[in-house]
């Protein structure tokens, strides 16, 4: 799907990056190769049909973000840790981005106004900065939410989120 064809009451909705003025992060269990990464519809939500890079301001909102794909290894097979690995998206000023407010305010995403979750819909240079370990921390206290802001409690992710950088790559040209 390109850009031209997202529905049109999601882009005028969306901001230009240059109005973004902290640092965004994505992870990911597996290794993307840095570079332009071009929007992809998620295949474990099929809530949207947007294509999208999903993106929040810090590597504990990523997690919460994503913790019910992996909640299986450690919930289930006591896994003591996952690998990850972290990129940031290096914005030209130009790239459309759906805040959370606007994904929580349309119902695309449950959790955004918890995980500060963003949405980039359209091509972006993305950079490769770390491969962290993310250690089970399923014991600790839990982080609830009200899907959309409303409804029933429930549960999204450990509140606690410890990790390690094992690899650095930002002093390498990636």
């Amino acid at each position: 799907m390109r850009l031209d064809e997202i529905d049109s009451t999601i882009l005028s909705k969306a901001v230009l990056s240059s109005r973004i003025k902290y640092d965004l992060y994505h992870i990911s269990h597996g290794k993307i190769e840095p570079g332009i990464w071009k929007p992809q519809i998620s295949k474990s939500q099929i809530v949207d049909n947007v294509p999208k890079i999903s993106v929040a301001p810090t590597i504990t909102n990523c997690y919460w973000a994503v913790y019910s794909k992996y909640a299986k290894e450690f919930e289930e097979k006591h896994k003591s840790y996952l690998t990850f690995y972290v990129y940031q998206p290096i914005f030209s000023g130009n790239e459309k981005v759906l805040l959370p407010n606007a994904l929580t305010s349309m119902k695309l995403a449950p959790a955004a106004h918890v995980t500060h979750e963003h949405w980039i819909i359209n091509s972006t240079m993305m950079k490769l900065l770390y491969k962290i370990k993310i250690f089970n921390t399923n014991m600790s206290p839990e982080l609830t939410y009200r899907p959309f802001g409303k409804g029933q409690m429930t549960f999204l992710s450990p509140l606690e989120v410890s990790f390690k950088v094992i690899d650095d790559y930002t002093t390498t040209e990636n």
